[in-house]
């Protein structure tokens, strides 16, 4: 039906014309205000009829939505759906406010509803096909986009979603393109159609989403799985820290087990001992050697382990270095419990960061950091195996392992040790101690009932012979075999020696014998007893010997193995077949022939990389010992092995080449991974071992015959060529202080030879004095020997022709040293001026005054041994001569004594007296206690009797004391008088007296001397007192005050330092002065045994002198004081000589370009403040400061080219350091104010160049207290350290300006120089790198240090007021 408006004008339209485009009719909303409710029922009939012709008309089959959303769309369709939709939502709702509409238009209103609600779904249809199209295009885009080629999952992840999407896209399309009128009539299907697809498509991507998810998590766990591990890893990696050595645990196997049905009495006992809480916390396996105790703790280890009861196990041996050092044993077994227990662990990676050097610290501090905390904080039970103690170096009257586990035991309530060892001095003493002995359960195992012993061993024999002759089917073995009366008598010949028993079956096993043949060969010895395993197992190493090479009548073939076998039992730690190979320069197969029937005494792996031990340590005793062995075939004459080993190691060390493991320069040692690992594959194991024992084997050589000049000669060829490698290779081996001990064990060699070897000497002493003097650089860096040490050696030593100038950044050194000199080591303790020192004859502690630390050092290295923290401050320090103890006197008035092996608490003492302690000293033999307090008093107590005694007071004030020879024997000073008092009778012995007040006081033990040093007006005069004599001589000083002195060790001659700088050693028998060049504060001195002199310079730190004749110096007055800097390339040096002097040096000559010394009559250049403050070669002027003859300071100018005075200024404080501006019109100064050890301000002023004019002043106070480096940006602003600041005309004024601040930050000294010295003043850095080490005292200490660093150069001024210049690489 059409349109009735269009009725005329269809009936004329041409019959094949399109339809005209409807013109759609405007229908006008109902006005505001006007509800439809109000409005007449006619009306809206009427209305309603209108609404429903218009929506009916548009809505014909040529104008569908569908076409509109999916055909070519046109405007003229879109605007007539819309307004039909509009027309008929109008129609329904003026219908529906019409309530007496006639039927007909309630039916027609009907039809628009369905029309309507059909026109809603197409358009939802529309808009859903839309998105879902959209939605598959753009996944289809993501889709395609690039995939890891790595990663396959994605990918067959991505081609299955696109297959499903593919196919909804399919079954989409041809709904797409139907007619609009079959779309719009059956939108409901179309809708269920749809929803079909949106579910299609959901599954699909919630498929893919599924798929990524699992992946995700399975990602995600594996990543956590591998955060885990490297955590893990680098858990081990800090552990490795601890330097634990790996393998000293019981499941190296070091030991065989108990033979089942053997020792189980032993074991039994043992394992209720473990399992009763009630028992000892200790418990001692005590036996003779061959007794079985390893055996024993082998398989006690693996029972208690199989139980998972074993915390760790430390199986020590006196044939590998690192399992016989006393140092490794604590952080192994933490090592090992950190493995074991993960809460142990987290314990034990947060000790170590705290103290990266735990490992290394004392072993009371070991034990407590490693061990006692972790596990007491943990509550760990467990228990910890220490095999063979007795095999470990120690020096202590009782074991130093045992004296510290005593003091802590208390602390583990839940750990069990088990400790096996011979029954030596040191262990029973150990054991013996008040805290062990009450809680240590002690079995002897060689007390054992003989029956049960002898039960073991048959049973051991028949076990052990009866598995030998199932092994050997190829041989005719009677049956049974062995007899019961070769049992017996086998059982006997052991006299409860397990050795025995155990040699004795390898001796059988032989598989190149019979074995009833040894059976009866063993049984037809004569019997022999038994003890300690000499005389009972002698005979049988005989027959071993003698059965192994029967028939042999070559002399050479047994002089071949007496070259082997002298290897393997004289080697400090075991060697390999290859090792031992390349040593004796012979081939593998040889020394596998030459052993091969000797693993009956020796342990003899298949791996020729396996290192060849002997199976008991009685069977070297047996080879060394003529007694013993009394066939000179087997018999090994020890110097002459020790000489053919020596020979052979210093051959392995001449094929030593330069950087053996091709390190990249300036790297330092910690930086290097794996270093063992590298060093055994770059270097070798043979090598290695003869780096670190070569001198060993040379001082127990020969010390007559032709083994010294080979010696001689072969130890020349080697410093000559290989030295320095050798230094690298143990500077990676981290043993550097092996280096001086070798050295000295040749010197050692040298005073018995009877041939002079003077070169051999020369470079030995060179390669020492080198080692020590760069001890602390090459500790840190191998590749600094090349970089640093060389270069920066003297020119007269033999180490400058090996510089490689060509491989170091340093091109040229200027004010290198011409000899070593007198100065041996210093210790880098940092300025001492603070710090209290003594020494014993082993080594030398220094202590900070107030704080809570004793640092130990080497005597003969200078190496760190111990670090001891205590609780209370420190106020003095003392030492026993043979350095076992060391004492500690604190401010709150207590006195503690230490044990510095193991860094335990010895005793402490409560005194009597509250004063300050002063000093405190032990007596010669360690029985008496002395302490002199502030107060002039001493006390004296009894060690023994833990400070109960009465002690002595003495009225009289006491300057100084020292203990003499006799024990109870004690001199005191004071005033003019010297009394010797009897400290057991409480009575004075003798009395000297003097003419000047005392105020020092030495004694020498050798000759039974005293030397009194008193001070005289202008000199200090020294009073010799020979007490068994009982005489006193008087000896004038040079015209100087001495301010510190001591005797040297043969007591021939005192050794002094002058306040006015530089040593003096005067002997008594020439009465003559010899002096050493030392510019630096003295506040220590002491002599060692080896003669050398330990000095405590106040800036320097501690130093070990050579008061050698070689090194005497003239005092030398010409030294600079200051240096600063000038622009150019140039420095201002000034110098104190007889006057004044400045001088001005050219930096890349160091040559004198311009001396002003004329004009400076009058003034006194100052030693407590520098001289120079600033110079400038644009104004061609240089400024300093000067002292008045008559008093006051003044800083003066001075042109450089007509050297006059330009103007001179008093000033109230001198200063610190200035700086021109950059076009040189102002001059910036900076003073400090207050005393020296606690600055409280400082100021900045501002000076006119020309006129010396002040301009401006600026007082600064608490942190912004600056440094004495001054930067400029321009003529107006420039920085301190820590601000900047503006200089500003002041309002009004011409010349008079105002310094405002502007910020605080931190700011260096600029520089053009790639090159400049570190915070630490101890490198010389090029970015991060560390490119050159400063010796100590190459750079002054006043404010962190002189220097300049230009383009390519450094210039500093040490210590010594020495100007040095080093020159790098462009």
């Amino acid at each position: 039906m059409l349109p009735f408006w269009n009725k005329s004008s269809s009936s004329t339209r041409p019959t094949n014309s399109p339809p005209p485009t409807p013109t759609p009719p405007v229908v006008e909303p109902v006005k505001q205000g006007l509800p439809i409710k109000h409005t007449k029922a006619k009306d809206l009939s009427v209305l309603a009829a209108s609404a429903t012709a218009i929506a009916l008309s548009v809505a014909s089959p040529s104008c569908s939505p569908m076409d509109t959303a999916l055909d070519e769309p046109g405007p003229s369709k879109e605007s007539c759906w819309k307004t039909a939709y509009e027309a008929a939502k109008i129609a329904i709702d003026i219908a529906n406010a019409s309530s007496d509409m006639c039927l007909p238009l309630k039916a027609v209103v009907g039809a628009l509803s369905v029309l309507i609600k059909n026109y809603d779904q197409s358009a939802d249809n529309a808009d859903q096909i839309r998105e879902i199209e959209e939605r598959v295009e753009s996944l289809s885009e993501i889709l395609a986009s690039p995939v890891g080629d790595r990663d396959d999952k994605e990918k067959a992840r991505r081609v299955a979603l696109r297959r499903k999407l593919t196919r909804v896209f399919k079954k989409l399309r041809p709904l797409s393109k139907q007619h609009g009128i079959v779309k719009f009539l059956k939108n409901a299907d179309h809708s269920k159609t749809l929803n079909s697809f949106v579910q299609d498509l959901a599954t699909a991507v919630t498929d893919y989403q599924t798929s990524i998810q699992q992946d995700i998590y399975g990602n995600t766990k594996k990543i956590g799985e591998d955060i885990q591990k490297i955590i893990e890893a680098a858990d081990l990696k800090r552990l490795e820290e601890l330097g634990p050595v790996h393998n000293a645990g019981h499941q190296a196997g070091h030991h065989d087990l108990c033979l089942p049905g053997t020792r189980e009495a032993v074991l039994d006992r043992i394992m209720r001992w473990t399992k009763n809480p009630q028992e000892r916390r200790v418990f001692w396996l005590n036996g003779l050697a061959g007794t079985g105790k390893s055996t024993i703790a082998q398989t006690f280890s693996g029972m208690v382990a199989d139980a998972g009861a074993l915390g760790a196990s430390f199986f020590c041996s006196r044939d590998y270095l690192d399992r016989k050092e006393l140092k490794h044993i604590f952080p192994t077994l933490a090592y090992q419990l950190a493995c074991r227990y993960p809460a142990f662990r987290e314990r034990i990676i947060r000790v170590i960061k705290q103290d990266p050097s735990v490992a290394r610290n004392s072993l009371i501090s070991q034990l407590k950091g490693l061990i006692v905390d972790p596990l007491s904080a943990t509550s760990i039970t467990c228990v910890i195996v220490v095999d063979a103690l007795d095999e470990c170096v120690d020096d202590q009257p009782a074991s130093a392992i045992l004296s510290v586990l005593g003091r802590h035991v208390k602390d583990l309530p839940s750990v069990k040790f088990f400790i096996t060892g011979r029954p030596e001095p040191r262990i029973r003493t150990g054991f013996r101690l008040p805290l062990l002995e009450p809680i240590t359960q002690t079995f002897l195992l060689h007390e054992v009932e003989p029956s049960n012993v002898d039960k073991d061993i048959r049973l051991y024999l028949q076990e052990k012979l009866t598995a030998i002759a199932k092994g050997r089917s190829d041989l005719d073995v009677s049956d049974p075999w062995p007899r019961d009366c070769d049992l017996t008598t086998l059982t006997k010949k052991s006299s409860g020696l397990f050795i025995f028993a155990s040699t004795l079956a390898r001796f059988i096993e032989s598989e190149h014998h019979e074995p009833d043949k040894r059976l009866q060969l063993i049984i037809n010895q004569p019997d022999c007893t038994a003890h300690e395993g000499v005389a009972g197992i002698d005979p049988l190493y005989t027959q071993v010997l003698e059965l192994a090479f029967s028939g042999i009548e070559e002399t050479e073939m047994f002089t071949n193995l007496r070259r082997v076998l002298g290897t393997v039992v004289l080697a400090f730690n075991p060697l390999s077949r290859e090792q031992i190979a390349q040593m004796l320069g012979v081939d593998v197969p040889h020394i596998k022939t030459t052993l091969r029937h000797l693993h009956s005494v020796l342990i003899v792996p298949e791996d020729d990389s396996k290192e060849i031990r002997v199976f008991h340590k009685s069977f070297p005793d047996f080879l060394q010992d003529p007694h013993r062995c009394s066939d000179p075939k087997f018999l090994i004459d020890t110097p002459t092995h020790h000489g053919q080993m020596a020979l052979g190691c210093l051959e392995l060390l001449k094929k030593l080449k330069l950087n053996p493991c091709d390190l990249p320069d300036f790297v330092m040692n910690r930086d290097v991974p794996d270093i063992s690992g590298l060093l055994e594959e770059k270097v070798g194991g043979a090598t290695r071992y003869a780096c670190s024992y070569w001198a060993m084997h040379v001082r127990s050589s020969p010390t007559t015959g032709n083994y010294v000049l080979l010696l001689i000669t072969s130890a020349t060829e080697f410093f000559n060529t290989n030295g320095v490698q050798w230094i690298e290779v143990m500077s990676l081996e981290n043993r550097l202080e092996s280096v001086v001990h070798s050295i000295n064990h040749l010197f050692d060699w040298f005073g018995m030879v009877d041939t002079s070897t003077p070169n051999l000497h020369n470079l030995a002493e060179d390669y020492l004095r080198f080692t020590k003097n760069f001890f602390h650089l090459i500790q840190q860096s191998a590749p600094h020997i090349y970089h640093s040490a060389l270069p920066l050696s003297p020119r007269s030593s033999m180490f400058r022709p090996m510089i490689l100038w060509e491989k170091t950044p340093i091109t040229g050194v200027y004010g290198c040293p011409d000899t070593w000199g007198a100065a041996l080591q210093t210790i880098q303790t940092g300025s001492v001026k603070n710090w209290l020192i003594a020494t014993s004859d082993h080594w030398i502690a220094a202590a900070q005054r107030k704080r809570h630390e004793v640092v130990i050092h080497d005597a003969i290295t200078g190496a760190l041994r111990l670090l001891l923290r205590l609780e209370d401050s420190i106020v003095a320090v003392g030492g026993f001569q043979d350095g076992t103890i060391v004492l500690c006197g604190h401010s709150n008035g207590s006195v503690t004594l230490w044990d510095t092996q193991t860094g335990g608490l010895a005793r402490t003492f409560a005194l009597k007296n509250k004063a300050r302690i002063k000093s405190v000293a032990i007596s010669m033999k360690g029985r008496f206690l002395a302490c002199l307090f502030e107060n002039g008093m001493v006390e004296v107590l009894e060690v023994a009797k833990k400070g109960k005694n009465d002690g002595i007071w003495e009225a009289s004030p006491v300057t100084c004391f020292c203990w003499l020879r006799l024990e109870e024997q004690l001199a005191v000073a004071g005033g003019v008088w010297v009394q010797i008092w009897d400290v057991v009778a409480g009575t004075t012995l003798r009395s000297f007296t003097t003419v000047e007040l005392i105020f020092d006081m030495v004694y020498s033990q050798e000759l039974d001397r005293l030397a009194v040093a008193t001070r005289g007006s202008f000199r200090t005069i020294t009073v010799i007192i020979d007490l068994q004599k009982g005489k006193s001589s008087v000896l004038l000083q040079e015209p100087e005050w001495l301010d510190r002195f001591a005797f040297s060790r043969t007591a021939e001659e005192i050794v002094g330092s002058m306040m006015g700088g530089g040593l003096g050693v005067f002997s008594l028998s020439t009465q003559r002065w010899r002096y050493y060049k030392l510019r630096d504060t003295v506040n220590f001195i002491s002599s060692l045994p080896n003669g050398a002199v330990v000095v405590g310079a106040r800036s320097s730190g501690i130093q070990l002198l050579s008061m050698d004749d070689r090194y005497a110096q003239p005092p030398q007055p010409t030294l600079v004081h200051t240096v600063t800097t000038l622009d150019q390339g140039r420095i201002i040096a000034l110098r104190l000589e007889e006057q004044p002097a400045i001088q001005l040096l050219e930096t890349s000559t160091m040559s004198n370009l311009f001396t002003l010394s004329d004009d400076l009559k009058g003034y006194n250049i100052g030693n407590d403040f520098d001289g120079l403050v600033a110079a400038s070669l644009k104004n061609r002027m240089v400024v300093y400061c000067l002292v008045g003859s008559g008093g006051g300071e003044y800083m003066q100018s001075c042109g450089l080219g007509d050297k006059l005075p330009i103007w001179t200024v008093k000033i109230d404080s001198v200063p610190s350091e200035g700086k021109f501006s950059p076009a040189g019109t102002r001059l910036v100064t900076i003073h400090f104010h207050g005393p020296w050890f606690e600055r409280t301000s400082s100021s900045i002023s501002v000076w006119d160049a020309g006129t010396g004019k002040l301009q401006a002043a600026k007082i600064l106070f608490g942190p912004y207290i600056p440094s004495p480096y001054i930067t400029f940006d321009s003529e107006t602003r420039f920085h301190s350290e820590y601000c900047t600041y503006n200089l500003e005309l002041s309002p009004g004024a011409e010349t008079t300006h105002q310094i405002s601040f502007l910020s605080s930050y931190r700011a260096m000294e600029s520089s053009e120089s790639q090159y400049q010295v570190d915070r630490s003043r101890e490198w010389v850095v090029r970015g991060s790198e560390k490119i050159c080490w400063i010796p100590p005292g190459y750079l002054s200490s006043r404010y962190r240090g002189h220097h300049w660093a230009g383009p390519n150069t450094l210039v500093m001024l040490g210590e010594d007021r020495v100007l040095r210049k080093l020159t790098f690489r462009s």
